[in-house]
């Protein structure tokens, strides 16, 4: 059962093809309390095909950068700004299919980017897939 917009709909994992966290995984690394992205949902009962754990995006200024991660500033959606600290994943992509080509080089203090983030439970932000415009 998963909870959507205050109500609880039943959807099946039993034709899933890929799990997203942080890098593909199996169906078994879903664990109670992530927050899905459930995407490919098809008849009745609900198959879900496509499933994203705890993975959310963020566009920002990069302010700080070192080997561990970097320092963004992020727009609010009520307005102003604020820091946030974004590590490097181990499994980190640069650029995005049929894009420029990209790499760690690229990223310099002042340049805007987007990034798919990794939420780990109690840990920081990483950044999974970084690219900019």
């Amino acid at each position: 059962m998963l909870s959507s917009a205050g109500q609880e709909i039943e959807v099946s994992f039993s034709r899933i093809i890929d799990v997203w966290r942080e890098t593909s995984v199996t169906p078994t690394a879903i664990e109670v309390g992530d927050d899905l992205f459930v995407n490919g949902i098809d008849g009745s009962p609900f198959m879900a095909t496509h499933i994203s754990a705890n993975i959310g995006r963020i566009d920002g200024i990069i302010r700080g950068i070192d080997d561990v991660g970097m320092l963004l500033e992020v727009q609010l959606r009520s307005g102003g700004t604020k820091m946030q600290p974004i590590d490097y994943s181990p499994y980190i992509e640069y650029g995005y299919p049929g894009g420029p080509k990209l790499s760690r080089a690229d990223l310099v203090v002042g340049r805007t980017i987007g990034a798919v983030i990794y939420g780990r439970p109690g840990g920081p932000l990483r950044a999974t897939r970084i690219w900019f415009w």
